[in-house]
């Protein structure tokens, strides 16, 4: 199962410009800004207090206090401290937002849309705002909206190679492969340590049967700091070696293909598709038991895979497990009904063994 890889938000907050006319809490609210920029949250926070003790409506301090919640990760208080900041100055586009920010890392998509349509509609320069609204855009499954948002980011922006691997990932969801060549490429001449890109850039020439393009691509990925195991499972290194088994699976080399798949499991034990694609590898050998196991392993860390299900009924009725074989037909229909494979097999194990109705 080949895959491109996904990236989270890059979360910007935006920042909050002192107020041009002095006010009574204006020396309160720059030491609280400057424990802020120092990472003293603490401080900073004790510094609104006290502005909020005699100024409730002060807008300013409410919207700092909450960029420090959110800083802090409590972002339930950072939605309500925006939130009255929002009451008290209704225009303000970057607490708007910085609270659909927050929406989003609490998972209100919607919620976070409403608001970066607002800010970007008041700012539609800001390559910050753009970028992010695509990203929830995306997130909602609005791809054509999604598209747009990402084509005009990269406007804003050209040099931003997070953005040109985002144009490219929704380019190459699209089926636009070559053109998502195109923006990865851009990417990695921006970022040429940009590991993400060099993956999706090797899954798009496997796709188009670029084969020498595609493994150069993904050995490239992972010439990148290779000893790093964390930065190896959070930078896409599992994913390159199972797409790079892949293309050699692909190609008939069955040995490189196994190599890249133990590789992937070294990195990441629980990585569903690498014992997804090893459990496919032993099956084309005849190991069946050996395919079983990694199977069983592919379901136990992605239970909603209806391939893995199918082709684990398959082995199981190679084996003669015909229980067990039936089983796992009717799992993989479970999830995916119009699976035309899994019926089939279904339908010919129960018309072989006396079983159909």
């Amino acid at each position: 199962m080949l895959r491109y890889v996904k990236i989270s938000a890059l979360v910007w907050l935006a920042s909050l410009v002192l107020p041009a006319v002095a006010s009574a809490g204006n020396d309160l609210y720059k030491r609280g800004l400057e424990s802020y920029n120092q990472g003293k949250y603490g401080d900073a926070a004790s510094y609104m207090s006290t502005i909020l003790s005699s100024s409730p409506d002060d807008a300013q301090a409410h919207a700092l206090l909450g960029k420090i919640y959110h800083k802090q990760k409590k972002l339930d208080l950072a939605v309500g401290e925006y939130s009255k900041s929002l009451n008290a100055d209704p225009n303000s586009s970057e607490v708007k937002y910085n609270l659909g920010i927050a929406y989003f890392d609490l998972s209100k998509y919607k919620d976070a849309e409403k608001l970066l349509e607002e800010a970007v509609g008041e700012e539609p320069k800001n390559f910050e705002y753009q970028y992010n609204l695509a990203l929830v855009q995306e997130r909602l499954e609005k791809s054509d909206q999604a598209l747009e948002g990402f084509t005009r980011a990269v406007q804003l922006n050209p040099e931003s190679a997070l953005a040109r691997y985002c144009y490219g990932r929704i380019l190459q969801k699209a089926g636009a492969t070559e053109k998502a060549i195109e923006q990865y490429k851009k990417a990695l001449e921006i970022n040429p340590k940009y590991v993400e890109a060099y993956n999706n850039l090797g899954v798009a020439y496997q796709n188009i049967g670029m084969f020498p393009e595609s493994i150069t691509s993904f050995q490239a990925a992972l010439k990148i700091n290779p000893r790093n195991q964390e930065a190896q499972r959070n930078l896409g290194y599992t994913q390159a070696h199972v797409s790079l088994g892949i293309t050699y699976f692909n190609q008939g080399n069955l040995g490189k293909a196994f190599e890249e798949y133990k590789k992937a499991l070294q990195i990441d034990p629980s990585y569903a598709d690498a014992h997804y694609n090893l459990a496919l590898l032993y099956q084309k050998q005849g190991q069946l038991q050996q395919a079983v196991g990694h199977y069983q392993a592919a379901i136990k860390f992605e239970p909603s895979n209806p391939k893995a299900h199918n082709n684990l009924g398959v082995a199981y009725s190679k084996l003669g497990k015909i229980d067990l074989a039936e089983a796992e037909y009717k799992q993989a229909l479970k999830l995916k009904p119009d699976y035309a494979e899994a019926r089939q097999n279904l339908q010919f194990l129960q018309k072989a063994t006396g079983r159909q109705k």
